[in-house]
This record gives C-alpha cells, sequence and structure tokens, in this order.
C-alpha cells in the first residue's frame, strides 16, 4: 500500500511554538533572542564548541537574564544531563533562572505546572541567592480543545512575577 507520511521534527517545532508565544507576550523591558550562541571550548585542533540554549529573555535595564531550553517528550522528573546543560547556560548567560520546557496535559485545570529547584555547593553565591532551575509544564490547550491564545502571558506571570 502507498502512504503519504508528513513527519515534523517536534523538537524544533516546540522550541519554536514557544520562541513565538513567549515574543508576541513580551514586554518593552525585556528583549528575547531565539539560539544565541557562545564559544564554550576549543580543543588545541579543531573547531569551537558552543553553548546554544534554546531562548535566552534579558532584561534591558541590567542585562539578567532567563535561560529556557525547550524538551520535546514527557517528562516527570528531570535528568541529570539536562541539569548540568541548564547550569552551564546560566553560568555562561549571566542567569540565575533557568527553565527546561515540557509540554503537558494538566489534569488540576492549571495551563502551567510548575517544579523549582536550586543548584546547590556554589560558593560564591548564598543559598537565597542561588541559582535556579525550573521546570514548566505547559498545557496549550483550553479545555483540551482549542490553541490557548494567552499562553505566552501566563508563562510571562510564572518567570517575572
Amino acid at each position: 500500500n502507498n502512504i503519504l507520511a508528513i513527519m515534523f521534527d517536534m523538537n524544533l517545532l516546540w522550541e519554536n511554538y514557544v520562541y513565538y508565544i513567549l515574543k508576541r507576550a513580551i514586554s518593552a523591558d525585556y528583549s528575547i533572542k531565539p539560539q544565541r550562541k557562545k564559544h564554550f571550548w576549543k580543543p588545541e585542533n579543531g573547531n569551537v564548541v558552543n553553548l546554544q540554549p534554546d531562548i535566552v529573555i534579558e532584561r534591558k535595564i541590567d542585562g539578567n537574564s532567563i535561560v529556557i531550553d525547550t524538551k520535546w517528550k514527557y517528562q516527570s522528573d528531570v535528568s541529570i544531563q539536562d541539569l548540568r546543560q541548564m547550569y552551564a547556560y546560566g553560568k555562561y548567560f549571566n542567569s540565575v533562572q533557568s527553565y527546561l520546557v515540557y509540554p503537558d496535559k494538566i489534569n488540576d485545570k492549571k495551563n502551567i505546572d510548575i517544579k523549582s529547584g536550586k543548584f546547590l555547593g556554589d560558593k560564591d553565591v548564598d543559598d537565597h541567592e542561588a541559582a535556579t532551575c525550573g521546570l514548566l509544564f505547559i498545557d496549550i490547550l483550553l479545555e483540551g480543545k482549542r490553541l490557548n491564545r494567552e499562553i505566552g502571558k501566563e508563562i510571562f506571570k510564572v518567570l517575572i512575577p
């Protein structure tokens, strides 16, 4: 049998969707950039390795940033590799807030669920000022039926209270 298959890179689609809903909702006090690169490591012979988070939101007044990495997978808890990645992003992009963003159908009538955590053991930072890494679980559908067009604003209320 002949079939027609349309395949999408869901990781890339999710990343772009999250970027555009945030871009539409961002206030004038912030700027948002996708796929911002910084040099991370250079071997003696070879090419530079870059760090490249999916989304960086910067506050214009002081340059503080929020780093976001999107993940198209079901995740009830965070992997150690993702945490290490977010820790490095935070250091290189001057961020005390970082978030892993997952798609999720939430059963408790909320569109966004967050699990917060802190990076420990950083001798330069007191515990109350420790860098955070949160998990955001986002349900982009209203009542499971139609796209929530205000989800970007709802995300910003969580990111920047």
